[in-house]
């Protein structure tokens, strides 16, 4: 995409501000700096980018309306109405590029601003934007973002990706092989590379231990100390377990 310009803007001053010009008709400068208490500088940015997102329309020189795309997301916004949210947003370019980016593959920020053409502080803003509205964003342990599917991959794609990154985990510098791979380490990798959340990891984790118990090898120790960490393992049979070993009986 061409390069634009894109002035810094959190979610909660979006909703603000919104909310403003919803109930302010029409909204100036000098009404926006009172009521979020900012100074003049600070209110023209905020002013400018709903501006170039389509949300305020200008009048007159420091004068602007709210637009019916803005009365929309006003309206989703009231209702918390996530998937609305997110459509109305998907018409602003940028945030339509980064969220399509991270629907076909986990990256990180400097990731994202090479793939997009958009510096790094337009990328944070728009990732700011897609955290607040996307329900499905996740991070993984590498600080890579990614949006996870609605549906569950074929269990055959699971299964396979599942051993191969298991391998992958399981080996070490000099050629050494661990015994156990952590799950939870497990978990954040496979999530990455199939756009799955920790629940549909868990289900197909469960399901495919039961159909080869003869292939996997669960253990609970040594555990985490950690309640925070305790809930990183996976229960199966009343117990919880933080590894797994792949046995090779083919």
């Amino acid at each position: 995409m061409t390069e634009c310009w894109i002035r810094p803007i959190t979610p909660r001053i979006l909703v603000e501000s919104l909310r403003i010009a919803n109930a302010t008709n029409p909204l100036t400068m000098s009404a926006l700096e009172k009521c979020l208490s900012v100074e003049s500088r600070r209110s023209s940015e905020i002013l400018r980018q709903l501006q170039s997102m389509e949300l305020l329309r200008e009048l007159d020189t420091n004068c602007y309306t709210i637009t019916d795309m803005g009365i929309r997301l006003v309206e989703a916004i009231a209702r918390n109405d996530h998937e609305r949210i997110r459509q109305i947003l998907m018409q602003y370019e940028p945030y339509r590029v980064i969220h399509r980016l991270l629907e076909n593959c986990a990256l990180t920020i400097d990731e994202m601003t090479d793939a997009s053409s958009m510096n790094q502080v337009a990328v944070e803003t728009v990732l700011r934007l897609i955290e607040w509205s996307s329900p499905r964003l996740r991070k993984s342990k590498k600080h890579a973002f990614y949006i996870a599917q609605s549906t569950s991959p074929a269990f055959e794609t699971y299964a396979e990706k599942l051993e191969s990154l298991w391998k992958k985990l399981a080996s070490t510098e000099f050629g050494l092989k661990r015994e156990f791979v952590r799950i939870p380490d497990l978990r954040d990798s496979l999530c990455e590379n199939l756009h799955i959340d920790a629940s549909m990891f868990d289900n197909l984790f469960l399901k495919l231990v039961q159909a080869f118990p003869r292939r996997f090898e669960l253990s609970s120790a040594p555990a985490p100390v950690t309640c925070a960490l305790k809930e990183e393992g996976i229960r199966m049979a009343g117990r919880r377990f933080f590894y797994v070993r792949m046995i090779d009986r083919r």
